[in-house]
């Protein structure tokens, strides 16, 4: 069996996580489309045997979990692998922009060649641009420090 924790980065009402006016979309909070994506991941995980999944953020958004109860969570469930999903305002837009895949400073639970392999499937997949400048970066976010499993943000 392999259990998988997703959470869909901010919450609803999390202040200044929106698409920035300057894309056109007018006010799009991120947790929006984050929620988007952790529902389609669970729908399409849900189709494989032997996988079960924990959502760790709030699935309605209206409450913003704060980061130490969903890795708390993730924690006492015995995630093997923890996705923390966001959006990059900036994609498409102004600098900054583009698909980001954060791993934990040298992780060996997610390893360097994990963090590419994803990151090649996810441009693979959607067609999304990648971020030139750092699209395999490694940070010291409480989502990958504090998880005791494999953890990834993509951004």
């Amino acid at each position: 069996m392999v259990r998988i924790a997703i959470d869909s980065g901010h919450g609803l009402y999390t202040s200044g996580k929106e698409v920035p006016s300057y894309m056109g979309y007018g006010k799009i909070k991120e947790w929006e489309l984050n929620d988007k994506i952790t529902r389609e991941m669970i729908r399409l995980l849900n189709q494989y045997e032997n996988v079960e999944i924990l959502r760790t953020d709030d699935p309605t958004g209206k409450r913003n979990v704060p980061l130490k109860e969903r890795t708390d969570k993730a924690n006492a469930w015995g995630a093997d692998l923890l996705i923390s999903n966001h959006h990059n305002a900036g994609i498409n837009g102004k600098s900054g922009g583009g698909l980001v895949v954060f791993r934990y400073p040298n992780s060996k639970k997610f390893t360097k060649e994990m963090q590419k392999s994803l990151y090649d499937c996810l441009i693979a997949e959607t067609g999304l641009k990648g971020n030139r400048a750092n699209p395999l970066a490694e940070a010291n976010f409480h989502m990958l420090r504090e998880s005791k499993m494999a953890a990834v943000l993509i951004e």
